[in-house]
């Protein structure tokens, strides 16, 4: 009996504990993108602090360099999710955006303590970054392999592929 109550109170902790998926915020695809980016910088932010001490990778200047270089869309980026946040959460909104920029923070270190490549792989995500125009910046943070740890609820209905469309491209029989 003293199992199953412990069992059930796990499960029923468990269970409260979780968010409901019709009540987590959902996001417009503008505030997709900006979350994309948010988490590109938070990572390289990360890598730069990380691997300061690692000799010839010059990932604090490189850090900087992407900063001073992107600033205006960084910006521009910041304010699109502190708009979600407010959108979804009002008054609170403030906390809310600082836990999750916490949370970006937080999982990056967490990758960064993943393995002897991360250095090197962060120079080259660096590498890339800055050799690329600034207006490529939304379309790089959505194809990197990070990426798919944004992936958010969207607020905006999915439009419907016409059947038509869905007979023509259906494998012949």
């Amino acid at each position: 009996m003293r199992r199953f109550l412990a069992a059930a109170g796990c499960a029923a902790l468990a269970w409260a504990s979780v968010t409901p998926a019709w009540a987590a915020p959902c996001y417009k695809t503008a505030e997709v993108q900006s979350k994309q980016v948010r988490l590109l910088q938070t990572e390289l932010m990360v890598a730069a602090l990380t691997c300061r001490h690692h000799a010839g990778l010059g990932l604090d200047s490189k850090y900087n360099a992407f900063v001073q270089k992107y600033n205006q869309r960084l910006g521009h980026h910041i304010n699109v999710l502190r708009g979600h946040f407010k959108r979804e959460y009002g008054n609170g909104f403030e906390r809310q955006y600082d836990r999750f920029s916490t949370d970006l923070a937080n999982q990056a270190s967490q990758r960064a303590q993943g393995g002897g490549s991360y250095c090197a792989n962060s120079a080259w995500l660096f590498d890339e970054v800055l050799d690329m125009p600034v207006g490529e910046l939304e379309s790089f943070a959505a194809s990197i392999h990070l990426a798919s740890i944004a992936n958010a609820r969207s607020c905006e209905p999915v439009k419907p592929v016409p059947l038509r469309t869905q007979r023509a491209t259906a494998p012949n029989q």
